[in-house]
């Protein structure tokens, strides 16, 4: 139920901002229409505005299109985002920070939903012109709930938010993409191949192997257990955007492989190099996998015949897992090598995914365009 104060609140002029028979209740808005009322979503806000004067409310609106409320350090939102960012509460496997103009205007794009924005100052606003769009879906009824708030904060709460050394001053709260959103939101040409990042735990080389993937459109990156979580802060700056665009897997257990790939219609190749077991035995999967240089193997000539391709990239310091060798039993599988020179003990796992991506790729438009 909306306050009746909250609806007969006055813009400068005197004239009420909307009325209870302007609160639309239906899709029946499109945003041009709403862009002309020039009214904010009184649902979405009422909760905010109880504890706030009349003076206050007038005052919470950007560019007569976008309304915020600030807050201090002690309102609930303010508290909650800060767990959310530290990763201190459960709520972090459902919701994920984004810092920065570039990369929430990514999310937005990509049909990420957003939950709260913090911001310190209005001009930063104006960097974002998907925003508008994204409040009028709200009021068209396309969230469950009260859809996104725009929150102000002042510069040292910035501060105790970011995970930057320079705060950009712009802080967005996302609800955190099911497997169906992603695959929604990605593209729908996809190629038939699928990325294991095996043990992975460097931020930086998990983050870059995601954009490779997204690059040539893969089908889906899936992250082992163990791995570094791919919606950490580093991983998702490393991205640059590309976790919006490609299907992700978390903490996957490689039991669970032949109920994603069967083995019948898949081939694994395996970029690995010489690592040590747990019981300290040196191990290579050259003893017990064809080993091929990643140029002299036919990808092409797999997705003629309707294979999926798996490529499973190794940590950087234990390579390959012994459950990962475990399972390549009952696939037909390779290991590609990338030549190197001596003295070079190996590459590292994101640029290694990458030469071996961008080779399938090659193969595929030279050869079934």
């Amino acid at each position: 139920m909306i306050s009746r104060k909250i609806l007969n609140v006055l813009d400068s002029e005197g004239n009420p901002l909307y009325s209870e028979t302007e609160i639309p209740s239906e899709k029946k808005y499109n945003v041009e229409k709403l862009r002309d009322k020039k009214r904010f979503n009184a649902k979405a806000y009422a909760g905010y505005v109880r504890d706030m004067s009349l003076k206050d409310v007038q005052q919470c609106r950007f560019d007569n299109r976008i309304t915020y409320v600030p807050i201090n350090n002690k309102h609930p939102d303010f508290t909650r985002a800060v767990l959310i960012i530290r990763g201190t509460t459960p709520e972090k496997k459902s919701f994920i920070a984004l810092e920065g103009k570039n990369i929430i205007r990514d999310a937005l794009n990509c049909g990420m939903k957003l939950d709260k924005l913090f911001f310190t100052s209005e001009h930063l606003l104006k960097g974002i012109p998907e925003l508008e769009r994204v409040l009028a879906a709200a009021q068209l009824g396309e969230y469950k709930d009260h859809g996104p708030v725009i929150l102000k904060v002042t510069p040292n709460m910035m501060n105790r938010m970011t995970t930057v050394e320079t705060p950009p001053g712009l802080i967005a709260i996302f609800a955190k993409p099911t497997m169906d959103q992603e695959s929604s939101a990605t593209r729908s040409c996809c190629l038939p191949i699928t990325v294991i990042g095996d043990n992975i735990r460097d931020p930086g080389n998990m983050g870059a192997l995601i954009r490779s993937s997204a690059a040539i459109g893969v089908e889906m990156l899936i992250c082992t257990k163990g791995s570094v979580n791919p919606w950490e802060s580093k991983v998702v700056r490393s991205g640059v955007g590309a976790h919006f665009r490609v299907n992700l897997l978390t903490d996957f257990m490689w039991s669970n492989l032949p109920s994603i790939l069967p083995p019948t219609d898949s081939t694994l190749f395996f970029a690995e190099k010489v690592g040590i077991r747990a019981d300290k035995s040196e191990f290579s999967t050259s003893k017990t996998i064809e080993d091929k240089n990643y140029f002299d193997i036919d990808y092409s000539s797999f997705i003629k015949n309707d294979k999926k391709l798996c490529v499973i990239i190794g940590g950087e310091t234990q390579g390959i897992s012994d459950e990962a060798m475990d399972i390549s039993k009952i696939y037909n599988s390779y290991k590609v090598n990338i030549p190197i020179m001596k003295g070079i003990d190996s590459l590292n796992s994101a640029i290694a995914g990458s030469v071996i991506l961008f080779e399938i790729q090659r193969q595929i438009i030279k050869n079934l365009s």
